[in-house]
């Protein structure tokens, strides 16, 4: 295929299409020599693709570039370097000619000084000659047309416009004494702890009254200690969403609000989110309230003794209580204290809440064998008796090798409860 024209049989691929078709007319016509049909199918597509490129060529002829010869580069070179023509002055003497030269200095710098005291770059041309881009000044004039424009609607605009008058705030006098005052609860708070109570309450009774009516100012001495709250002023204490900024800072503020945001739902889970004890002074039905209570207990687990006592026999919040304080076990229901099945629950969630378990609990061997496999540590709230039976000890120790010290008798020398426990 050396022959083939440059146009034609580009890639591997033409060739392949080429060949492809000649074999289909071969199997199409099988011809007696295919070896011979085969070379004039592909010599025929030879000759068609040479037509073919021959017609673009006549479609499309190539540009013929005419180069300069040495002589015409020579002579171009020549007059390239030659100076270009100085300007023409007028027939003057020396003195005339600067004074010219001066007067046509004093001409271009206005052009200057519009452009920021920057001179334009100059560019020589092909022919020699200068000239100065416009573009940083046209650049320059449009920033200055805009600032005008936006000015004069400044302009237009301002009587429509009242300027804010600036809050006043506290006069030099009343802020002087405020700055004292805070520095004396401060010093106060800073005081050695058996003095330190009796050095605030002191301090928060000659609390001024400008301070007790302003909102920023309660809120800096609530951050200080949360008692300062109850000299707040009425108005204060009934505004619910100062109470709720208030409890923020301090849960406990709920004590020092009004009855009536006592009895706000809004207000008493917000206090009770920030300290679960709140609950004690929330209004009577709002201690019934599941959802409530249930926030009090997450927080602080002994506020389960503020709840309803309806809901002190209610598992899941008891549960949730035991959980975060073991101690709140104590004010459960009587019936979830005897209860085998809560009682279990109740353990898992902390052993050490056994301790509050029904008596009769604590005694059963059976029972207890499985509270032990537990937590170890219920060893300590079982019965005298239970705790020195070798098969509760055992037990205990190997959940919790630490139970060995509550157990009874000489169980501490035996040699398969020391093993047990891994001494």
């Amino acid at each position: 295929m050396t022959g083939v024209p440059r146009g034609c049989y580009t890639s591997v691929q033409v060739l392949l299409e080429r060949l492809s078709e000649a074999m289909k007319a071969v199997l199409k016509e099988q011809p007696p020599d295919p070896m011979d049909f085969l070379i004039r199918q592909l010599q025929a597509a030879k000759a068609a693709d040479e037509e073919e490129v021959e017609k673009r060529s006549v479609e499309f002829p190539k540009k013929k570039i005419e180069l300069p010869s040495v002589d015409e580069r020579h002579n171009q070179g020549q007059s390239n370097l030659q100076r270009p023509a100085a300007r023409k002055l007028p027939e003057l003497g020396r003195e005339d000619e600067r004074k010219y030269q001066a007067v046509q200095e004093e001409k271009r710098k206005p052009e200057i000084a519009t452009l920021g005291g920057r001179k334009t770059p100059e560019i020589a041309t092909s022919s020699g000659s200068t000239r100065r881009w416009d573009r940083e000044r046209w650049q320059l004039e449009e920033t200055q047309t805009k600032a005008a424009e936006v000015q004069e609607e400044k302009e237009k605009l301002q009587p429509l416009v009242q300027p804010k008058k600036k809050s006043t705030g506290f006069s030099k006098k009343i802020k002087a004494l405020h700055d004292r005052w805070f520095d004396e609860l401060n010093d106060a708070f800073l005081a050695d702890c058996d003095v330190r109570r009796t050095c605030i309450n002191d301090v928060l009774a000659q609390m001024p009254e400008t301070i007790k009516t302003d909102r920023g100012c309660m809120l800096e001495a609530v951050k200080i200690d949360s008692d300062a709250f109850k000299h707040a002023d009425i108005s204060l204490k009934a505004d619910k969403q100062f109470v709720l900024d208030m409890l923020q800072i301090e849960g406990d503020s709920l004590s020092h609000a009004h009855d009536d945001l006592k009895a706000d739902r809004d207000v008493v889970i917000a206090a009770v989110q920030t300290y679960g004890e709140s609950l004690k002074y929330a209004r009577r039905d709002l201690k019934a309230d599941p959802e409530i209570v249930f926030y009090a207990v997450q927080v602080a687990g002994m506020a389960l003794k503020y709840a309803d006592i309806y809901l002190r026999a209610d598992e899941q919040i008891v549960l949730e209580a035991v959980a975060q304080n073991f101690h709140a076990m104590e004010y459960a229901d009587n019936r979830l204290k005897s209860n085998r099945d809560f009682v279990k629950l109740a353990v898992k969630a902390n052993g050490h809440s056994f301790k509050y378990a029904d008596v009769s609990l604590r005694s059963d061997k059976w029972y207890m064998h499985g509270i032990v496999s537990i937590s170890g540590d219920a060893l300590q709230f079982a019965s005298d008796e239970l705790r020195a039976d070798r098969e509760i000890v055992l037990a205990a120790v190997r959940r919790n090798p630490g139970a060995l010290r509550f157990a009874r008798g000489d169980l501490d020398q035996d040699e398969d409860v020391l093993d047990a426990a891994g001494i």
